[in-house]
């Protein structure tokens, strides 16, 4: 009885879809729409730059991760960015006169204590049966009996 003989698989389509670790400066330059200048420094600074002889290999595992990592953190600058702008661009509607529930809220007060407030401050101007908060009226009168 012989031994049969064990066939190595097949493994040359592998080939064509594998990567390799290490690759040149212009495979990522292509890949990543990079110039080689932003590439080489980008991937010196991750340390995947090496120079052996007089070629130059980038490991590409290294250099994808922090590239990702730029990536998001680009987005996460933009992201900031839009908020600031929002931020700067939100001006609040200040009312002169508003309605007792709206301005105890303004003001962060209860209703009772803010009604005795408005009392005080003479900031009450009665329209029929409606009663209005002059808010000015009553931002003066904080600064002036209780501000430091």
């Amino acid at each position: 009885m012989g031994k049969k003989k064990i066939k190595a698989p097949e493994i040359d389509y592998l080939k064509e879809y594998s990567v390799p670790r290490f690759v040149t400066e212009e495979t990522l330059c292509e890949k990543y729409d990079l110039s080689g200048t932003q590439c080489r420094k980008m991937a010196r600074a991750a340390n995947a730059f090496f120079e052996i002889r007089k070629a130059q290999l980038i490991d590409r595992i290294v250099f994808e991760e922090v590239y990702k990592e730029q990536l998001r953190e680009r987005k996460r600058q933009q992201k900031t960015e839009m908020v600031l702008e929002k931020v700067k661009s939100y001006e609040p509607v200040k009312k002169e006169y508003m309605r007792y529930p709206e301005a105890a809220e303004y003001f962060s007060m209860s209703m009772t204590c803010f009604k005795a407030l408005a009392k005080e401050s003479n900031a009450i101007r009665r329209i029929g049966s409606i009663a209005l908060i002059n808010i000015d009226v009553i931002i003066d009168y904080i600064e002036e009996n209780f501000g430091g």
